[in-house]
C-alpha cells in the first residue's frame, strides 16, 4: 500500500494519523544510517592510513641509526675524532623522505665497558622528549655501545591524532646495542 508522504499528505487528521505517515515513508533511510556509519568509517581509514605512514617512518629510522650507528661501530668517528657532525649528517641523510626529521631528531649514545652497565629503557619526559638527548660517547675500541635515535612524529591526519593521542605526537624510538671493532 503506498502511503503519501509526510510533506504532500493532507494536513488534516490527527496527531496519530501524521505519525504513521513518518513510520511509512522510506526516503532518506540512505542517508541517515550513513550519518551515523560514515563518521566510523572514516576515522578507520584515516587510521588505517595513518599507521601505514607511521611503519614506513619507523623503518626509516631504525635504516638510518643502522647506517649512521656503523660509523661508530667501525671506529669511523673515533679515528676523526670523535665529533658528533658525521653521525648526524648520516642521520639526515638517511631521514630526508620524513618531513622536518632532521630538525626534530633526538640521540642519545651511550657506551661502557659491559652491556650490563648499560640501560636500553627509553626514558622520554613529558613532551615526548628522550631525557639525556645529545649525549655523544661513542666510547673506544672493544667498549659495548648502545645508540637511540627518536623523533617526536605529529599525526599526519589530525583528528585520527586527536582520537589516539589526544596530548600530541607519537615518539618512535630505534635503539641498537653493539660492541665496537678493534679498529686500533
Amino acid at each position: 500500500m503506498n502511503r503519501p508522504s509526510p510533506a504532500t499528505a493532507p494536513r488534516s487528521g490527527s496527531l496519530i494519523d501524521r505519525l504513521a505517515g513518518f513510520a511509512g515513508d522510506r526516503r532518506g533511510i540512505h542517508a541517515l544510517e550513513f550519518a551515523l556509519v560514515g563518521p566510523v568509517f572514516m576515522l578507520f581509514v584515516g587510521m588505517i592510513f595513518d599507521v601505514g605512514i607511521l611503519l614506513y617512518q619507523q623503518a626509516m629510522i631504525d635504516n638510518a641509526n643502522i647506517r649512521a650507528s656503523r660509523l661508530i661501530r667501525t671506529g669511523q668517528i673515533q679515528l676523526a675524532g670523535g665529533s658528533v657532525t658525521p653521525f648526524t649528517t648520516q642521520l639526515c641523510t638517511d631521514l630526508t623522505n620524513i618531513v622536518d626529521a632532521c630538525t626534530n631528531i633526538q640521540y642519545k649514545v651511550t657506551s661502557a665497558a659491559a652491556f650490563a652497565s648499560l640501560s636500553s629503557a627509553v626514558a622520554t619526559d613529558g613532551h615526548g622528549n628522550l631525557t639525556g638527548k645529545g649525549t655523544f660517547t661513542p666510547g673506544t675500541s672493544g667498549q659495548d655501545v648502545i645508540v637511540q635515535v627518536a623523533w617526536n612524529r605529529p599525526y599526519i591526519v589530525g583528528w585520527v591524532g586527536n582520537f589516539m593521542n589526544p596530548g600530541g605526537g607519537q615518539v618512535l624510538v630505534s635503539t641498537i646495542a653493539f660492541r665496537n671493532e678493534l679498529y686500533n
